[in-house]
């Protein structure tokens, strides 16, 4: 019997006659088909450490020969005379997971041509998609995406020549619409109240001194007044930045693209090269002229201009934030003009969530690599990284997390289903997250399941509802319920993944266990000895069924276990490495390590 490669869900592109065998070419598409036959299957890509970090590194060295790439052409076209770095900033974040798409979707079509002998398949005529996204950081929302995906998919079988039959239907949409998604847009949303009336008038009343600040704090996650005495205790005036822009993106200028010429850096297939390099090089090369974003091409000038008359330092000795380095585009331009014109300026970037040391992805985000220096939560540094410096979690600041309420409930905290922006199967990553969960959960008593809650991720309720149906019993929690209340009204805790919300529960000494799947396959190897101390601990466990029997065990009293010696020793030295409570010397610390770089 033949095989038909299905790259998306819906009738037009299924099979439904038993001539030929429908093998999707993933599971987040197969899980998406409504009307399947029993004989279809889906192609399950590797998950294992060595081919994860094998896709990382060919993503890593296909960015810088492709942000090369872009530089030489942008400038031109612009005029400018930018260097790397500037486009790394600016950019680098959306090329990075627009790379990681391609690696993940071609190796998809590779091995499954190669596991299922494919014949056939129907893709869409993408000569007149445009695959762009208007700012960097919806491409998030892209990839899962059934129209960008599909198109993506139907691009690289329609240029591999893998033969494959090819059915192609005509396309009538043009670009993936992300208007809803953007993050700084023209918004008619005007709710003001006392507080926010006088940090506006506050926001009026500086923004009437010119800013010479020698130190920009901008989006820290830092509680507000006490940013405000950093400022004070740096010696300048404190002022109030906006997190939000009212900016108004151009439309897509077909004739501008046109002048982009990425084709004359495609390159000719040899043996210097990773066998997949030059193809997928080539791949992107081929249609990154209506790929990039319109914050990168329509808008270069405009938020180049933007930028400048923002009331931010005109030249600060160092910049630093937790959060803006990704989805503010002003900032961030802001930031590589600032590098750009004086390279001593040095960038700090503070770590504001779980994983930054310990996955694998996290070594090669964007943020890590462009800042001069990376703030952690503790002692632990990332190895291949020299631009580490040991601090504290911020986050515990906040004396929202020090309200225990004493009630008998078990609350079990769920992965977000999350974006396939990476270059592994992260849906499916999530699936078997999921499944050792509900495995776990089917075996409580009626007793124990009256005690627990279950809380998913509010964006994962139409996601994750087919998964859930054999846990009916339960209270699911789609994160209705204050994240505070939940977890301080909790007397047990568990995560089905490593976040960090685990790495907040161990520095405030709450009862809390652990589990995912065997193999720490999805962390950096450096790790890995560290993480045997919560194992040893009974913390994590990546077998449902002893997880279980060490549940009835301690349930009655979780506090007896948790509080041994042993338990509490590993703990601590987990804490020192990852996720230092702060002390009342916070700020004066933070300000030194901000000076002694200077």
């Amino acid at each position: 019997m033949k095989n038909k490669l299905i790259i998306n869900p819906s009738d037009q592109f299924i099979n439904k006659n038993d001539d030929f065998e429908n093998i999707f070419v993933d599971r987040f598409i197969y899980d998406q088909c409504k009307l399947k036959k029993s004989t279809d299957k889906y192609f399950s890509s590797r998950l294992d450490y060595s081919y994860r970090i094998e896709n990382f590194n060919l993503s890593n060295k296909l960015f810088y020969e492709i942000l090369e790439c872009i530089k030489l052409e942008l400038n031109s076209i612009f005029e400018k005379n930018l260097n790397q770095k500037f486009f790394e900033i600016v950019i680098g974040a959306w090329l990075r997971k627009f790379i990681q798409q391609f690696i993940l979707k071609y190796k998809n079509i590779i091995e499954s041509k190669k596991k299922f002998n494919i014949n056939y398949t129907t893709i869409y005529d993408t000569t007149n998609f445009n695959f762009f996204t208007t700012e960097t950081h919806t491409i998030q929302h892209a990839t899962i995406n059934n129209l960008w995906n599909t198109c993506i998919y139907s691009y690289i079988l329609k240029n591999c020549f893998l033969d494959i039959e090819l059915n192609i239907i005509k396309l009538s949409e043009k670009k993936f619409d992300d208007t809803e998604l953007l993050s700084n847009r023209k918004s008619s949303d005007n709710k003001k109240n006392f507080k926010q009336n006088i940090i506006n008038l506050w926001f009026y009343l500086t923004n009437l001194i010119p800013n010479n600040s020698n130190i920009f704090l901008y989006n820290m996650g830092f509680e507000f007044f006490n940013e405000k005495k950093i400022d004070l205790s740096f010696g300048q005036l404190p002022r109030v930045y906006p997190l939000n822009f009212n900016f108004n993106y151009s439309n897509f200028d077909c004739k501008l693209r046109k002048n982009l010429n990425f084709e004359k850096f495609v390159k000719l297939d040899n043996q210097n090269y990773d066998k997949h390099f030059v193809k997928i090089f080539n791949l992107i090369i081929r249609i990154l002229n209506k790929s990039l974003p319109i914050t990168i091409v329509e808008d270069f000038k405009n938020l180049i201009e933007y930028s400048e008359k923002l009331n931010f330092p005109k030249n600060p000795k160092a910049i630093c934030t937790s959060y803006a380095f990704e989805s503010i585009e002003p900032f961030k331009y802001y930031v590589a003009l600032r590098k750009f014109y004086n390279p001593k300026i040095k960038y700090f970037v503070y770590q504001h969530g779980g994983s930054y040391i310990t996955r694998l992805d996290n070594s090669y985000n964007n943020e890590c690599n462009t800042c001069d220096y990376f703030i952690t939560w503790g002692d632990k540094t990332d190895t291949t990284k020299k631009n580490n410096l040991k601090f504290v979690n911020f986050k515990l600041l906040n004396k929202k997390y020090f309200k225990n309420k004493k009630v008998d409930k078990f609350l079990i905290l769920m992965r977000s289903s999350g974006y396939n922006a990476v270059p592994y199967d992260r849906y499916s990553e999530g699936l078997n997250q999921l499944d050792l969960t509900v495995k776990l959960c089917k075996k409580f008593s009626s007793d124990l399941v009256k005690k627990t809650v279950i809380r998913a991720h509010y964006a994962s309720k139409n996601r994750i509802e087919d998964q859930l149906k054999d846990l009916d019993r339960f209270k699911i929690d789609y994160s209705e319920q204050n994240y505070f209340d939940a977890i301080n009204s909790a007397k047990l805790i568990l995560f089905n993944h490593d976040s960090t919300g685990i790495l907040e529960m161990f520095a405030l000494n709450k009862p809390t266990l652990c589990l995912w799947e065997k193999g720490y396959q999805h962390q950096n190897k450096f790790v890995v000895q560290d993480y045997e101390l919560l194992k040893n601990s009974k913390i994590f466990f990546d077998d449902q069924e002893k997880l279980y029997q060490h549940l009835l065990d301690i349930w009655n009293d979780p506090l007896k276990w948790w509080n041994n010696d042993n338990v509490q020793n590993n703990l601590k030295k987990f804490v020192n490495l990852y996720t230092q409570l702060p002390d009342k010397n916070f700020n004066l610390k933070f300000k030194r390590i901000i000076e002694n770089r200077l």
